[in-house]
């Protein structure tokens, strides 16, 4: 697959989003690759894994350079591994995150 056409040439890391450690599970791979991505921006590539990791992340970056992705990426596996359902007194942190990156 070639390099999406979202960003400039050049604005792209020869990593790709399945090389990433830890690995992002299967389903969100493929959305990625359906939504045209293979490799990730510099800061993708360098805040995916801090933050499937739970680090703490601060990012500085131009408009187009992957911020969102970078953010939500991670947001989706943590939902998707945890194992029950956020209790009431956790959506909103949770909503409170989706809303920092809209």
């Amino acid at each position: 697959m070639a390099a999406s056409s979202s960003y400039p040439s050049g604005a792209l890391t020869g990593t790709r989003f399945s090389d990433l450690q830890p690995p992002l599970s299967e389903p969100v791979l493929e959305a990625i690759r359906e939504a045209g991505f293979e490799f990730c921006t510099p800061v993708q590539a360098a805040t995916i894994p801090l933050l499937c990791s739970f680090k703490d992340v601060a990012v500085d970056a131009d408009t187009g350079s992957g911020k969102t992705l970078a953010f939500v990426v991670p947001l989706v596996e943590i939902l998707r591994h945890s194992s029950s359902p956020p209790k009431p007194h956790e959506v909103l942190s949770h909503a409170s995150i989706l809303f920092l990156l809209v």
